[in-house]
């Protein structure tokens, strides 16, 4: 009989060990889009036009990400696993533009950010209480 409980639990661990992790899924999902954000808080900070919008492109083998702040470029790293994500601190560059509400949005819920939501269509970053910092959308060409 404890031969029989030992082997299924044997066979368990093997069938979990062989199937690929969520992460990996969601890292590949990530790095086939040019994300752009459409909202940022819960009041929806209006994002127009829309070529100053910020963007998200991941890289899982590097674990960076870069893009747009919508004024300035950044890029720097970040941790995806089956607990949620965090950013690390990125490179900006320092370009002075008239309008840097958006930037300061952005670059503030990436800071905050500590799990993601998303699937082919849509990108949500989500903080430690639950609320949606953000929304991006895979970049039309």
């Amino acid at each position: 009989m404890m031969l029989r409980i030992l082997s299924v639990f044997a066979i368990a661990a093997l069938m979990y060990g062989c199937g690929s992790s969520d992460s990996s899924k969601s890292a590949a999902t990530l790095d086939m889009h040019t994300w752009e954000v459409v909202q940022i808080g819960a009041e929806g900070l209006e994002l127009v036009p829309e070529e100053a919008r910020p963007t998200f492109k991941f890289d899982s083998k590097t674990m960076k990400v870069s893009g747009s702040t919508g004024c300035n470029t950044y890029s720097g790293g970040y941790d995806l696993d089956l607990t949620g994500m965090r950013f690390g601190p990125a490179a900006v560059t320092k370009k002075a533009c008239p309008e840097m509400t958006i930037e300061t949005a952005f670059l503030d819920a990436m800071s905050k950010t500590v799990k993601v939501d998303f699937d082919n269509s849509m990108l949500k970053l989500i903080d430690a209480s639950g609320l949606e910092l953000l929304e991006a959308v895979p970049q039309s060409k």
